[in-house]
């Protein structure tokens, strides 16, 4: 109890760090408010710590048909979820992109297509700002990496996604799948800047932050 209890302590001090720095207000004693938006040009910064993260939990509608996913990131880690989407009530169809080595991994599982992409020769982790987009087209889906487009034919057979992450997995959703735990422990957790994030669907909600400063 008492390791415990001194975890937490450090956590949270860790945490008022943070919001120190970002000259921001401590929320609960575990989150910070601040006048960072992830949908503007005030980059969120996704901490090098498990719990910070960045999340879409409710799309207006399926991230499905016609739908995009637009966003600007720098960072200079060499692994860790970028993003990852899910779909309510079915943990298992996971679209995912993720650093390995320094480079994109288009990652998709869906009950019946099952595949790990690589985006090569562009070296992401160089502290400069890329621009991403993933779209789909029926079941047809890519990813355009600073107006590049990769992979435009491949099928993704997933339903209509409806939340969307970044940095690190939603405790929500921890164990909730194979396909999660993969990704969990293939991939990790991100650290860098997000931002001009651009949903076509809409969300429900306001974006939830969590353990996130101002990028600077």
């Amino acid at each position: 109890m008492k390791i415990c209890s001194f975890n937490l302590l450090v956590y949270e001090i860790i945490v008022f760090l943070i919001c120190l720095l970002s000259k921001s207000d401590i929320v609960h004693g575990r989150h910070c408010r601040s006048s960072i938006d992830a949908l503007s040009s005030t980059a969120v910064k996704i901490e090098p710590i498990k719990t910070s993260r960045l999340s879409f939990d409710s799309l207006s509608a399926e991230l499905h048909d016609g739908e995009t996913l637009t966003f600007e990131f720098k960072t200079t880690s060499d692994s860790g979820i970028l993003f990852y989407t899910t779909r309510r009530n079915d943990l298992y169809d996971v679209v995912s992109v993720v650093l390995r080595n320094g480079y994109l991994q288009y990652k998709i599982r869906c009950k019946t297509s099952h595949a790990d992409l690589m985006v090569p020769g562009v070296l992401v982790n160089d502290g400069e700002w890329h621009t991403l987009v993933f779209a789909r087209k029926q079941n047809k889906a890519f990813i355009k990496l600073d107006d590049k487009t990769h992979f435009r034919q491949y099928y993704v057979t997933c339903g209509g996604f409806t939340s969307v992450g970044f940095g690190g997995i939603n405790p929500d959703h921890d164990g909730g799948s194979s396909s999660i735990d993969e990704l969990k422990v293939q991939s990790g957790h991100f650290s860098g800047c997000i931002r001009n994030v651009n949903i076509s669907t809409g969300i429900d909600a306001p974006p939830h932050y969590v353990t996130v400063s101002d990028c600077h």
